[in-house]
């Protein structure tokens, strides 16, 4: 993932056509969220909510989750990289069709 290129305003996911691009995550990125309830909730079926965001996510069958990448757009910078650190590429192609 390039943090660079998610967080420019003028390359914005949704403006280039990759909104819906999937991307995964080593299921360990929740443990942050979950060690750290006083700061975010997580609801399932209704995503992972911070400070001033939510990310909805899906459990994928590789134990890992997937998000949209628009849905990363706008996060600050620290937790892009907190994600970053747990990108996985994934088996499974979410096909749409």
């Amino acid at each position: 993932m390039d943090v660079n290129k998610t967080m420019n305003p003028k390359n914005a996911a949704y403006s280039s056509g990759t909104f819906l691009l999937h991307v995964c995550f080593n299921k360990d990125v929740m443990q942050k969220f979950y060690q750290k309830h006083e700061i975010y909730t997580i609801s399932e079926g209704q995503g992972i909510n911070g400070p001033g965001y939510n990310i909805p996510y899906n459990n994928t069958p590789e134990n890992s989750i997937m998000v949209y990448l628009g849905d990363l757009d706008g996060l600050p910078i620290e937790e892009l990289h907190y994600f970053q650190a747990y990108n996985i590429f994934s088996l499974n192609s979410f096909s749409s069709e």
